[in-house]
């Protein structure tokens, strides 16, 4: 099922104004979609991904290797994914969120434009090379030890 384009715009809206005031964990990324019938925002009228060379990390670690049917219900059974030794995405989110001194924040992908738009300031901000380097590889160690997905 494919949401009109009205719906889906009055989804995003409401899920930009939750982001807008600060209350970002409470736009689930993926259940949203799923409740709306739709699998994935960016997927284009053929269902194939209108970003693919640009996709973002976080698509790009989702490796699925069973039946493409079965990602319809992702938290079901029966979904297999690539196991990956670590989630780079979320190591990079966690040194993001310290370098700015506050909690991780996840952005839907259907909102991310607006996002950006909204926060076009963290485009000029710069932290010393060896402070990122420290706060990146302290991140990706705790990943690496926290990380109990299947995939």
């Amino acid at each position: 099922m494919v949401l009109a384009p009205l719906m889906r715009t009055a989804a995003i809206r409401r899920r930009l104004r939750l982001l807008r005031r600060g209350r970002a964990s409470e736009v689930d990324p993926w259940r949203g979609w799923l409740q709306a019938g739709i699998a994935c925002p960016l997927l284009d009228e053929t269902h194939a991904c209108s970003v693919h060379p640009a996709r973002a990390l976080v698509c790009r670690e989702h490796l699925v290797t069973s039946d493409p049917e079965l990602c319809r219900d992702p938290f079901g059974t029966g979904v297999e994914l690539l196991p990956l030794p670590i989630r780079l995405g979320e190591a990079l989110a966690l040194a993001c969120a310290r370098l700015r001194r506050q909690a991780v924040e996840r952005i839907p992908i259907d909102v991310v434009p607006s996002w950006v738009r909204l926060h076009r300031g963290l485009q000029a901000r710069r932290w010393p090379r060896d402070m990122v380097r420290s706060v990146f590889t302290g991140a990706l160690s705790e990943v690496g030890r926290n990380d109990t997905s299947p995939g």
